[in-house]
């Protein structure tokens, strides 16, 4: 009979061992895990940028001011609908270079994730075409 109780034993610490990796694991992907899925599921965009962004102050965490240039524009995506998105420039100090055209990651939220200058040339052309021809920039 002893050697059954310690088999019970082991098994009981086994299954505490399994629950408590289980919770673990599960923690993590509550925490983790949206953000990992709205990443995971980003749509392609892209904007042609026409005109310079609106200049916006913004405190460091040591309190000094650095210009931040926000541009809303209107996207389009590869089955060509549109929308208009917020795009905020990455260069502190200046803002993203006018005639530029990007290629955005759009979450199900509609937050630009990330963005990064593409070349005329990388962009499907009928895409390419309508960002040509729409003003693209939205002014506030």
């Amino acid at each position: 009979m002893v050697g059954g109780r310690c088999m019970k034993q082991g098994v009981k610490k086994g299954a505490l061992g399994l629950a408590v990796c289980a919770g673990i694991v599960g923690s993590l992907l509550w925490l983790i895990g949206p953000r990992f899925l709205l990443r995971a599921t980003a749509q392609d965009a892209y904007v042609k940028i026409n005109a310079p962004g609106v200049s916006s102050p913004e405190k460091d965490s040591e309190g000094n001011v650095h210009e931040y240039y926000v541009h809303t524009l209107t996207a389009v995506f590869k089955d060509k609908t549109t929308k208009t998105l917020t795009v905020g420039s990455a260069n502190r100090g200046r803002p993203l270079r006018t005639g530029a055209y990007l290629l955005l990651k759009v979450n199900s939220r509609n937050d630009v994730e990330s963005f990064e200058e593409v070349l005329r040339k990388d962009i499907p052309s009928d895409i390419a075409d309508m960002l040509d021809k729409q003003p693209n920039t939205i002014t506030s």
